[in-house]
């Protein structure tokens, strides 16, 4: 039994496979393409959804990305296999319940079965000495996260997981390619995975920050063959380092749209007793805190300037960032053909 958040069906499509085999939840880019495949396109299509079942879930990761939950049914075994994207954008959550694997991905799905709720204090004492603390275990007892690039297999009386996507994969065979062809191809990525995310929405509020990851972000949106609208936001405060309007209307100009100038001071709200009025999560942590109090001056702007999605360059660290760590030269040595580079 799956179960999953209602009235999201815009933001987050379910595509129905063929012969029952199963469906697929969220957003499907093609890897030969860069728009957002329509649950029309696949629901007809009786070859992929035997050969994601065939496959075990291997022909979805390989030629296609996004973010998704793909709950799959094997019908010459009964077998039912549950995979989640890399991403991870969309939570996805077990529990066992006489003898039925419920599936979903708001919590408050418990709330419609009578089962025995209890805290999971050693999930909940690991995660208060490291609030980064990624395990399938959750704050509640019996209930399980399927991890990032997992996959979970259901049969009668078994229930296991594996990995499904693995970097390690990627870090064995790495591209060997010169600093100008890498560069050239980190922007043909870049470029064509915003693409891909800027086709399903006509109008989106972008969070720019005055940095580069939004920025760039920004460019890259422009430069979209299906271009949506754009909001510009920028939050800002009083604080040293904490007003980079200058920069984040150097970037709107640029493309020629104007920037909405937010203060800090006038939506902020402290950590107090209204935390508990928030939506309850198997996993909470600080910044999904953050993120709840934040809420309301977001949706107030999405709701004016009609917009669907909000965009940041949040996580443009991890691919243009220079980090002060030995891992790059590590690579290099490791590479055949860089190792000249490095002399004795």
């Amino acid at each position: 039994i799956a179960y999953a958040q209602p009235g999201l069906s815009d933001l987050i499509p379910t595509y129905p496979l063929r012969d029952d085999i199963g469906d697929i939840h969220g957003r499907l880019f093609s890897r030969d393409g860069i728009a957002a495949l329509s649950p029309d396109e696949l629901t007809s299509d009786l070859i992929f959804a035997h050969a994601c079942v065939d496959s075990n879930g291997r022909h979805l990761t390989l030629n296609h990305w996004g973010c998704y939950v793909a709950i799959l049914r094997k019908p010459s075994s009964g077998q039912w296999m549950v995979l989640r994207d890399c991403s991870g954008m969309i939570p996805c959550y077990y529990a066992q319940f006489r003898g039925v694997t419920v599936i979903f991905s708001d919590v408050r799905t418990l709330e419609c079965l009578p089962l025995p709720l209890e805290v999971n204090w050693k999930y909940v004492s690991a995660f208060l000495s490291w609030p980064h603390l990624q395990i399938s275990e959750t704050g509640i007892l019996g209930v399980t996260e399927v991890l990032a690039g997992e996959s979970l297999a259901i049969a009668p009386g078994v229930v296991r997981t594996q990995s499904q996507w693995d970097p390690i994969d990627l870090a064995a065979n790495p591209s060997d390619m010169d600093p100008i062809t890498a560069a050239a191809e980190l922007r043909a990525t870049t470029q064509a995975c915003i693409s891909a995310w800027a086709s399903p929405f006509g109008r989106v509020a972008h969070c720019l920050s005055g940095g580069l990851d939004s920025s760039i972000v920004l460019a890259c949106l422009q430069r979209a063959p299906h271009r949506p609208a754009v909001t510009c936001v920028n939050r800002f405060a009083d604080g040293a380092a904490e007003d980079e309007r200058s920069f984040a209307r150097l970037s709107a100009r640029r493309v020629g749209l104007t920037l909405v100038e937010v203060p800090w001071d006038e939506t902020s709200k402290a950590f107090d007793e209204d935390c508990f009025a928030t939506e309850l999560a198997v996993k909470p942590s600080t910044p999904y805190l953050s993120q709840i109090l934040q809420a309301p001056i977001w949706r107030d702007l999405c709701i004016t300037h009609g917009c669907q999605a909000i965009w940041t360059g949040q996580g443009g660290d991890h691919l243009f960032g220079a980090f002060r760590t030995d891992l790059a030269p590590i690579d290099c040595l490791f590479s055949s053909t860089s190792v000249r580079r490095f002399p004795a």
